[in-house]
């Protein structure tokens, strides 16, 4: 089923990459806050990760469980918005 989701989303289907992302936001969320720390921080980075995903939706192997390549994506994320909101505050300090 999860396949089918994903080749679905990949030819545009909205409602196939929801199906596919609704189930696993509460992970995908607690994976980022945990690096971040901060709800609108973890908020801000869980969009741009989502965006990711949906752009990146093509990369996935289907050789790996799309929870576990999305999950790294939103980590990757969280870690690319700390380094970048580090840099911010330490440039303005």
């Amino acid at each position: 089923m999860e396949a089918r989701l994903i080749a679905k989303a990949l030819g545009g289907n909205r409602e196939a990459f929801t199906a596919l992302v609704t189930p696993r936001l509460g992970l995908f969320t607690y994976g980022i806050h945990r690096i971040l720390q901060n709800a609108d921080d973890t908020q801000a980075a869980l969009q741009e990760a989502l965006l990711k995903i949906h752009g990146e939706l093509g990369m996935h192997s289907t050789q790996r469980k799309f929870t576990i390549w999305a999950y790294r994506v939103c980590l990757e994320q969280a870690l690319q918005y700390r380094r970048f909101r580090t840099r911010r505050v330490l440039k303005y300090a």
